[in-house]
């Protein structure tokens, strides 16, 4: 299986999922331009109010979660052809 990739909608994020020589499944979290993991007085203001920042959410249309849903069940149905 290739690296299938989910993108959020803010534009900054994105899933990669694939099926590893290992019988398991690979999901990498991209985040672009984090600056260097240092949060903005904005960022901790949203962190104290919303207990998180968009730094560790990733938000999905339909669309994206349909193909994160299809993926994962490729992957599954790929890992079970491998034990099977």
């Amino acid at each position: 299986m290739k690296t299938e990739i989910i993108n959020c909608d803010c534009g900054s994020h994105s899933l990669h999922v694939k099926v590893n020589d290992y019988n398991s499944v690979d999901l990498g979290l991209w985040m672009y331009g984090f600056n260097d993991g240092k949060l903005s007085l904005k960022n901790r203001f949203k962190i104290l109010f919303d207990g998180y920042t968009d730094s560790d959410l990733i938000v999905l249309n339909k669309e994206e979660l349909e193909k994160l849903i299809s993926v994962l069940q490729k992957a599954n149905d790929e890992l079970q052809d491998i034990i099977d």
